[in-house]
């Protein structure tokens, strides 16, 4: 059904501008443990009450989509040796691409996790835990996510 103007013209359809996209990368083996540790958390406890329960449709696609791109995350993220587990930085090259909604989401859960670490209780759970270097790395990786996410992102098709 089209749109007329009073004169008998059709009115111009407005065309939607392009939806806007982030990537979030994921640098190493070790970064892609942690995150996926982070998402698993949430998803198995349902948000925590710090996110709704809608948004953890979202968790489970991240979940997913980094296993694949990263073989053997899953089992590194459950393997309970702590700060004995073998640390793997090599470099990756495994992207999360979001929509305006999944980054206003992963954003909040970037933000919760990196002004968790940054406390005296988080940096001392974290360090006992999954040691100091982990943790470094953690800090490093959530503040450069944080960041990513809050710039501008690009024209879907980019």
């Amino acid at each position: 059904m089209s749109r007329r103007k009073r004169n008998g013209h059709k009115q111009p359809r407005l065309v939607p501008t392009q939806q806007k996209r982030w990537v979030l990368v994921i640098d190493s083996k070790e970064a892609a443990v942690n995150l996926y540790s982070i998402l698993l958390a949430f998803r198995q406890s349902e948000g925590s009450g710090l996110i709704d329960r809608e948004s953890v449709k979202y968790i489970t696609k991240w979940l997913k989509v980094i296993s694949e791109q990263v073989p053997g995350v899953r089992d590194l993220a459950d393997d309970s040796r702590g700060p004995l587990r073998e640390r793997d930085l090599s470099p990756i090259d495994a992207t999360l691409e979001l929509d305006p909604k999944e980054r206003r989401l992963m954003l909040t859960i970037c933000k919760i996790i990196h002004g968790q670490l940054t406390t005296p209780n988080g940096r001392r759970n974290w360090i006992e835990n999954q040691g100091r270097a982990d943790y470094e790395l953690a800090v490093k990786n959530f503040r450069t996510w944080v960041n990513s996410l809050e710039r501008e992102g690009m024209s879907a098709g980019q």
